[in-house]
């Protein structure tokens, strides 16, 4: 369904990037060179699309976790129990709860007058469940990433809001994991091995001896760190998506469509 999906907007984008002298029996040089560049941008961002994916994915059991901690706290469990039950988690620096008490791990991560003014004044507690199908997702729609600032540094957070049964459905709690940039970046290596080795949308224009059409660079920085990176660097990125939660890690993908000889 996925590649389906993917292919279809490779083909619209393309489309689009031509114009009407797709229609023509003879296109111009520019119409071709046109298609050629709509062909190239729209699968390097298809490309960054399947790491960036891949990335949500690496904290779907966090954000499953929180779902399960909110059921428990909507039944009556204590803040510090919810706090118990999450601190386990890998990748983490944190976990605050509001709601039902307040608790949060270590003691004084936080001010959680603060926090509480941010989070709950935040538009991204406004509605418990978006009627647009991307957000329904479990990591990014039902639990999503919000940075908060907090003194003189921010937070990057996973968060879960509970609502209220009855109309209208303000949040009457929130529980969060303050995510570890570090633990992330130290997983961006082996991570991009694998999906690397193993998806198809990136293997169909990477390297080999027997691809002489498409030229592919795809690579994951923070700040000016490379963290992982295949093929020539010495290229004009046009496309760069964030990781999330944090910003400043970014996917860096290029393709290009070689002249043929």
């Amino acid at each position: 369904m996925f590649t389906r999906l993917l292919c279809s907007l490779i083909a619209l984008c393309i489309l689009v990037a031509a114009g009407d002298g797709l229609a023509q029996s003879k296109p111009t040089d520019a119409e071709k060179v046109a298609s050629k560049k709509g062909w190239d941008d729209a699968w390097s961002w298809g490309n960054a699309f399947v790491v960036k994916n891949y990335f949500d994915e690496v904290y779907f059991p966090h954000a499953m976790a929180l779902l399960d901690a909110e059921k428990k706290l909507s039944s009556g469990a204590k803040a510090a129990d919810i706090v118990a039950s999450l601190k386990s988690l890998p990748g983490i620096r944190g976990v605050v709860v509001m709601g039902n008490g307040e608790a949060q791990w270590p003691d004084s991560l936080v001010k959680m007058d603060a926090l509480s003014s941010i989070l709950f004044n935040s538009r991204q507690s406004d509605k418990p469940t978006s009627q647009v199908p991307m957000t329904q997702r479990t990591v990014g729609g039902k639990v999503h990433f919000q940075q908060v600032p907090m003194g003189d540094k921010f937070l990057d957070l996973m968060v879960r809001y509970v609502h209220a049964d009855s109309l209208p459905k303000i949040p009457t709690a929130a529980i969060s994991l303050v995510m570890d940039r570090q633990w992330l970046i130290a997983q961006v290596p082996a991570a991009m091995d694998s999906l690397y080795r193993e998806n198809s949308q990136l293997l169909f224009c990477a390297a080999s001896p027997l691809n002489h059409l498409w030229e592919q660079s795809l690579g994951v920085v923070a700040a000016k760190d490379t963290l992982w990176w295949i093929g020539r660097k010495d290229v004009t990125v046009r496309n760069v998506q964030p990781i999330w939660p944090f910003p400043g890690v970014e996917i860096y993908s290029y393709v290009h469509t070689l002249e043929k000889k």
